[in-house]
């Protein structure tokens, strides 16, 4: 399975760098994708949003690691905060906002827009197993807004947890929801004696 995600992401970076003339800026993506249904008005600011803000996002990181590998997964860090942005308000609020560059795109739009460019993604390709997995975690004994919750588990099939974070396993806890189950795809392709032969 990780092989094909890292095929997928390899794939898709050499696409979008083939087909790069110039460096692309967060108004114009480098390619033309022609979706398999046509996209709601919500949808096409949700990409084009997510489009500015992987830019950004990507010269940031860049430009504090200079001369470092570095391996980043935009789409998630937007999802993350756009989940975050369902209990943020005020002054916090209207900056993630605009970080995100959703300013004029109301919560609901956002979130339902989200939720299907979500559906719309893991089902492009049924040859393609792409899994998008979302989570909060939140510390034990914290009460967190219902309402907050159940959008996020609804919009963005996000998991909820509970976890006593100053228990030394919690990281393992953490960590062991993020690593995907084994599966045959995922299986080492290469033996001991094909890499001596």
């Amino acid at each position: 399975m990780r092989k094909i995600r890292v095929l997928c992401l390899l794939l898709a970076a050499s696409l979008v760098l083939s087909q790069c003339r110039r460096m692309p800026t967060e108004n114009e993506p480098p390619i033309d994708v022609v979706p398999p249904r046509p996209l709601s008005l919500s949808e096409q600011q949700i990409v084009a949003s997510g489009w500015a803000f992987s830019v950004n996002l990507l010269k940031a990181v860049n430009a504090g690691a200079q001369n470092e590998n570095v391996f980043i997964s935009p789409l998630s860090a937007s999802m993350a905060l756009s989940m975050t942005l369902n209990g943020a308000q005020g002054a916090t609020r209207d900056s993630m906002r605009r970080a995100l560059r959703l300013v004029g795109l109301d919560s609901l739009a956002m979130n339902q827009a989200s939720q299907s460019l979500i559906t719309l993604l893991t089902r492009l390709d049924a040859k393609v197993r792409l899994q998008i997995a979302n989570s909060i975690w939140a510390r034990q004994g914290f009460e967190v807004e219902p309402t907050f919750l159940s959008v996020n588990r609804v919009h963005f099939n996000a998991e909820v947890q509970t976890l006593d974070f100053f228990n030394p396993s919690a990281v393992g806890t953490i960590n062991e929801w993020v690593s995907p189950p084994p599966t045959a795809e995922s299986q080492p392709s290469l033996t001991k004696s094909a890499t001596t032969s």
